[in-house]
């Protein structure tokens, strides 16, 4: 388990400086990783990095998924960042707030995706 850990890691890295050539591969090893060990939230949330980072399109089981997840691994700001994008996409502003609300100010400023997904929010509600 620990080397599978550390492989995440190593993943994680590879995802950081988006080797894109890899990108398939890294994919299916992280979804291998998820399988085997499903309830480290750890792999999970490299798994959604790289699902953010390569702007990935989710899958309606991929949000019922990290809908669920959300319920134990609350604070998982990758995973709230993930789904407030699909909400904003559908037009589910309201949703997208509730998400962004539960999530540290001082997060959302140092955080520059996260500042742009609440400057959407804020210009939707500021225009109705």
């Amino acid at each position: 388990m620990a080397k599978d850990v550390y492989e995440s890691i190593l993943l994680g890295g590879l995802i950081a400086i988006k080797i894109n050539s890899k990108n398939i591969n890294i994919q299916h090893r992280l979804n291998d990783l998820i399988k085997k060990y499903p309830n480290i939230p750890f792999i999970k949330n490299k798994y959604y990095y790289f699902l953010n980072e390569n702007k990935v399109q989710l899958s309606s089981d991929d949000i019922k998924k990290i809908k669920h997840e959300l319920i134990t691994d609350f604070r998982s700001v990758i995973k709230k960042k993930l789904l407030m994008k699909h909400y904003i996409a559908h037009e589910q502003l309201d949703e997208a707030k509730k998400l962004l609300h539960s999530i540290p100010r001082k997060d959302i400023n140092n955080d520059s995706e996260l500042t742009e997904i609440s400057n959407q929010i804020d210009i939707f509600y500021t225009q109705t």
